[in-house]
C-alpha cells in the first residue's frame, strides 16, 4: 500500500489539521493494535460516518497531507539515518557525538572501525525524529541550499583540515521532502536552528583549540550536583518544618480540647436562663461529627505525611543513583581517554621511528658537525649522560619484553601439552569402550554337566578361537583403492589435514599484494557465492549497514573492475576506499581459489 495514498479507514485527523510544534505527534495516534480506536481529547465515541474517527464522526478537512503510517521500527529508524564522514584524524567521537545532538534528538552514532578497533573517518547517526534531521542537515551539511558546512581540524598534530560531509541517501532525502510539504516551519523552529548554529560553533571552536571533551562534561557534571544539592537542602528544611508541625500537633489537640470543655462549662451555666436561645444557637447536634471530622482530618494528614515520606525517598534514592551513573559515566571516558593517548603515543612513536628511519640513512658526520646542532658533537660528556638513561629505559622495555615473550611461548606450550593429553585421552577411553563392546558381544557357553574335562575343554576353547583367528587372518584380502582418472595434482580432497594446510599457506602467500598485481588476477566467478562476499563485506565495515552492502554487491555481481569499484567508493570511504577495495580483492581470489582446487 502506497503510505502517501489517502486511507479512507484512518483514525483521527491526518497530519495538518492543526499545526502542532515542530512536528509534535497527535495524541492517541496511532491506536493500539486489536483495540478500538482512542478518543485524543476525550469526547464522545466516535460515530457519525463510518470509518471516520474524528471528534464526533466529522470527516477530516480537505485539502491537507493523507496520514502516514509506519510499518516498524526498523524502516522509520532508517529514514532518519546520515551518513557522516571525512572525519578529520585523532577527533574522538565525544566531539561528534556532540556536533550530532547539538542539532536534535540523536538516538545513536555509530563510528565505523577496522578490525583493529581503530576508528574510521565515517560513521552513521541516528535520529529521533525528523526535525532533527533536517536541522543536522541545515547545520553541518554543505550540499543544501541553506547549509555551509562546517571545518574540522584533526587533533593527531597534522593539522589538517576537512570539511565534515553529512548527507542523506535518496530514500531518506524523499521522505524529508514529503515531510516538509505536510508541515510548516514556524518562528520557534528558525529559533531552536539558530541555537543549533551557535553550539556547533562554540564546538568547533573548541576542536581547533584542541580542548578534552571531557572538560565540558565536568562542568555540566559539576553544576548538576550543585542543583542536587540546593534540592536536599531544600527538602531536608522542608522534611524539618514537617516534623515540627507533626510534634505540635498533640499540643494544638489538646488545646483545643480545653477550649472546647470550658465552652460546654458555660453553656451549662447559662443554660437555666436562657434556654430558648441557647437551643437557637446550639441547634442541631452537631458537635459530634465535628470530633469525626477531626479524626478523618489526622487520618489524612497523616497518610498524606507518608505519602511525601515515600515521594522524598524515592526522590532521594533517585538522585544517589545520578550522582553514582554521572561518577562511572565520568570514570568510563577517562579509561577511554587514557586508551586514546596510549594509541596517540603509540602512533607517535611510530611517526618517530620513520622519521629517524629516513634521516639515519641520510646521516652525513662531517655535515651535521658543521652545523653544531646536535649535543652528540656539542657536549659529548653531556650527551652520553642523557644517553645512559635512554638505554637504561629501553633496556627495561626490552626485559619486559622478553618476560611477556617467554610467559606467551611457556603458555602456548602448556596449552599445546593439554591439548595433546586430551586427545589422547579421548582416544584411550575410545579404544577402551571399543574393546568392551567386543567382550560383551563374544557368546560365552558353559557346560555343566563336564566339570572334571573343564579345564581341557577351556584349553579346546582357546585353541579354536587361535584356529578361528588365524583362519581369519589368512582369509583376508587387500583390495587396492581405486581413484580413478579424475584426479589432478590441485584436486586437495584426497589430501591429509597437514598436506591440506600446507597448500593453503602456499595459496596463501601465491595471492599478489600489489594494487596493480592484484587489479590484474583473473579470478574464478564461478566460483564466488554471495553469502560469502556479504559476510566479508560486513567484516571489513565493521557495521551492518544493509545499503552500503547491497551497493558493493551489486558492482560484485557486475564483475566490475576493481579500479572502477575504489571510485565509486570514494565518495563514501574517502581515502580509504582503496584499501577496503584491495582487503575485498585478495579475499575474493583466496576464496575462489580455495573452492576451485578444493582445499
Amino acid at each position: 500500500m502506497d503510505p502517501y495514498r489517502p486511507n479512507p479507514y484512518a483514525y483521527g485527523p491526518p497530519p495538518g489539521a492543526a499545526v502542532r510544534p515542530y512536528g509534535a505527534p497527535r495524541p492517541g495516534y496511532p491506536p493500539a493494535a486489536g483495540g478500538p480506536p482512542v478518543r485524543p481529547y476525550g469526547g464522545m465515541p466516535h460515530g457519525g460516518a463510518p470509518g471516520y474517527g474524528h471528534m464526533g464522526g466529522r470527516p477530516p478537512p480537505r485539502g491537507l497531507p493523507p496520514a502516514t503510517s509506519v510499518a516498524d521500527t526498523s524502516s522509520t529508524e532508517k529514514l532518519t539515518t546520515l551518513f557522516v564522514g571525512a572525519i578529520p584524524a585523532g577527533i574522538p567521537d565525544a566531539w561528534i557525538e556532540k556536533l550530532l545532538k547539538a542539532t536534535g534528538k540523536l538516538r545513536n552514532w555509530k563510528r565505523v572501525k577496522d578490525q583493529s578497533g581503530n576508528p574510521k573517518g565515517f560513521g552513521f547517526a541516528e535520529y529521533e525524529d525528523p526535525d532533527s534531521v533536517l536541522r543536522a542537515l541545515l547545520v553541518l551539511s554543505s550540499e543544501t541550499e541553506e547549509g555551509q558546512g562546517i571545518v574540522l581540524k584533526a587533533m593527531d598534530g597534522s593539522d589538517t583540515e576537512k570539511k565534515l560531509i553529512v548527507k542523506a541517501d535518496d530514500n531518506v532525502r524523499n521522505y524529508l521532502d514529503q515531510y516538509q510539504k505536510s508541515r510548516t516551519k514556524t518562528s520557534e523552529d528558525e529559533e531552536k536552528d539558530s541555537k543549533a548554529q551557535q553550539a556547533v560553533s562554540a564546538i568547533v571552536e573548541a576542536i581547533v583549540d584542541g580542548r578534552d571533551p571531557d572538560d565540558a562534561d565536568k562542568d555540566e557534571t559539576e553544576r548538576t550536583e550543585r542543583d542536587e544539592d540546593i534540592i536536599s537542602k531544600e527538602l531536608s528544611v522542608f522534611r524539618e518544618r514537617a516534623a515540627m508541625r507533626d510534634n505540635e500537633r498533640p499540643h494544638h489537640e489538646r488545646q483545643w480540647k480545653n477550649r472546647r470543655g470550658s465552652d460546654d462549662y458555660d453553656n451549662k451555666r447559662r443554660g437555666g436562663r436562657y434556654t430558648g436561645r441557647q437551643e437557637f444557637l446550639r441547634g442541631p447536634p452537631e458537635n459530634v461529627p465535628e470530633q469525626d471530622e477531626e479524626d478523618e482530618d489526622d487520618e489524612e494528614l497523616e497518610r498524606k505525611r507518608q505519602e511525601k515520606h515515600s515521594r522524598d525517598v524515592e526522590a532521594a534514592f533517585r538522585q544517589r543513583e545520578k550522582r553514582y551513573e554521572s561518577r562511572e559515566a565520568a570514570r568510563l571516558r577517562n579509561y577511554e581517554r587514557d586508551i586514546q593517548h596510549a594509541k596517540e603515543d603509540s602512533e607517535r612513536e611510530e611517526r618517530n621511528r620513520d622519521f629517524m628511519a629516513k634521516r639515519l640513512a641520510d646521516w652525513d658526520d662531517e655535515i651535521e658537525m658543521e652545523r653544531g646542532e646536535e649535543l652528540y658533537y656539542v657536549d659529548r660528556s653531556r650527551w652520553r649522560k642523557l644517553r645512559e638513561g635512554v638505554r637504561r629505559r629501553e633496556e627495561e622495555r626490552d626485559e619486559e619484553d622478553r618476560r611477556q615473550e617467554a610467559f606467551e611461548i611457556e603458555e602456548d606450550r602448556r596449552r599445546a601439552e593439554e591439548e595433546e593429553r586430551m586427545k589422547q585421552e579421548s582416544l584411550n577411553v575410545a579404544r577402551q569402550s571399543e574393546e568392551v563392546g567386543k567382550i560383551a558381544m563374544k557368546p560365552t557357553k558353559l557346560n555343566f554337566n563336564l566339570p572334571i574335562k573343564r579345564v581341557a575343554n577351556m584349553g579346546s576353547a582357546e585353541d579354536e578361537d587361535d584356529d578361528e583367528e588365524g583362519s581369519g587372518k589368512k582369509r583376508r584380502v587387500l583390495v587396492p583403492l581405486d581413484y580413478g582418472d579424475d584426479l589432478s595434482l590441485d584436486d586437495g580432497s584426497h589430501l591429509d589435514r597437514e598436506e591440506r594446510v600446507r597448500r593453503v599457506k602456499e595459496l596463501i602467500d601465491s595471492i599478489p599484494s600489489s594494487e596493480q598485481e592484484l587489479w590484474n588476477w583473473n579470478v574464478k566467478w564461478n566460483e564466488l557465492d554471495e553469502p560469502f562476499v556479504a559476510k566479508k563485506i560486513v567484516e571489513l565495515v565493521g557495521v551492518q549497514e544493509d545499503e552500503l552492502i547491497n551497493f558493493i554487491l551489486d558492482n560484485v555481481r557486475r564483475k566490475i573492475a576493481p579500479s572502477d569499484l575504489v571510485k565509486e567508493l570514494e565518495i563514501t570511504l574517502d581515502e580509504e576506499a582503496l584499501v577496503f577495495a584491495m582487503k575485498l580483492w585478495r579475499a575474493l581470489i583466496f576464496e575462489t581459489e580455495r573452492k576451485s582446487r578444493k582445499l
